[in-house]
């Protein structure tokens, strides 16, 4: 009968759990992470305290490398230019869509991923670029997932140290 009763108990914490739960990083942070199936993200603590979880993968094109550039408050496409602001908006680039979003819901200092939002069409409200973009700091802050070169598009970017690719 015990045996019963814990099954059911990991059944229920399993489906609580949604996606995945994931840290809740600091105000104005943006940390990488993966949801429960292996799908990158990017949890965002912005600076006016909103947090959105925000798909890694570029919507010009999925296998595309996507980092944080934290001089522009952006999140970019390595390989096309694509650019998204916090919110995953739309800034430039040849991507036709917003950046795909999450339902969460806040527990403390975590978050419990519970839906996957599809993108919508390129936003015009995006606020756009805070500060330099990276190609000029050299500043990218690149997803784990992505760390490795099997992941990356053949002969198109080899790893320079420390999360960095060059094209």
């Amino acid at each position: 009968m015990i045996g019963v009763v814990v099954s059911a108990l990991v059944s229920c914490t399993e489906v609580d759990a949604g996606l995945g739960v994931l840290d809740l990083p600091p105000v104005g942070s943006v940390e990488p992470g993966l949801l429960t199936d292996g799908s990158p993200v990017f949890v965002v603590h912005d600076l006016d305290g909103t947090v959105s979880v925000l798909q890694a993968e570029s919507t010009h094109n999925p296998e595309e490398p996507v980092a944080w550039c934290p001089s522009s408050r952006t999140i970019d496409g390595l390989l096309f230019g694509s650019r998204w602001d916090t919110h995953g908006r739309y800034v430039a680039g040849p991507a036709p869509r917003d950046l795909a979003s999450y339902q969460i819901r806040l527990d403390g200092e975590r978050i419990v991923v519970l839906a996957h939002i599809e993108s919508a069409p390129r936003s015009p409200t995006s606020d756009g670029f805070a500060g330099p973009n990276c190609e000029s700091t050299g500043d990218y802050r690149t997803h784990p997932h992505f760390e490795s070169e099997s992941q990356l598009p053949v002969g198109s970017w080899s790893k320079l140290g420390d999360g960095l690719w060059s094209g």
